[in-house]
């Protein structure tokens, strides 16, 4: 609780009493996931085990992401986030998923998915029908149509 009134109540207390997420916040997720904790007063953010606001709540979603990253989200568009708050990618994306190896499918309507590195350099371009994460450097991936190819996290891309 806080001494004013007209303010947020809810926090975090560890088991001796002490208070771990300042009691600012009007919606907090219970515990902590990965060593942060989602918090919210309008929008949402995040704050680490410490109580320390990693990223303020100035989004509408953010999600876990592979590799200690975030998925933050704002007005429908995605961007990425790291742990340590810095904003890597901002959220201006329609569709961006996270593809492992550094990499981040990134969608061009009508729903064709490509490969951007957080420079936000193409390196495949989006020509896909679906993402998914990379698993040893590699994913199967489809066109309109059906066809296979395999995409592989250097950006180069193979017919089945």
């Amino acid at each position: 609780m806080t001494d004013n009134d007209d303010e947020p109540h809810l926090g975090l207390i560890n088991k001796q009493g002490k208070i771990v997420v300042s009691t600012k916040y009007s919606g907090l997720s219970i515990g902590f996931v990965n060593g942060f904790c989602e918090v919210s007063l309008d929008k949402k953010g995040m704050v680490d085990d410490k109580g320390k606001e990693v990223l303020p709540t100035i989004y509408d979603f953010i999600d876990f992401a592979k590799d200690n990253l975030f998925v933050i989200n704002n007005n429908g568009k995605n961007g990425f986030a790291d742990y340590t708050g810095k904003v890597l990618v901002k959220p201006k994306y329609q569709g961006a998923t996270y593809a492992g190896n550094g990499l981040f499918f990134f969608m061009k309507e009508p729903q064709r998915w490509g490969l951007m590195n957080f420079k936000e350099e193409v390196v495949v371009q989006p020509e896909f029908t679906f993402t998914s994460e990379f698993v040893n450097g590699k994913v199967v991936l489809q066109k309109d149509g059906g066809e296979e190819y395999t995409v592989y996290s250097t950006g180069k891309v193979v017919k089945n």
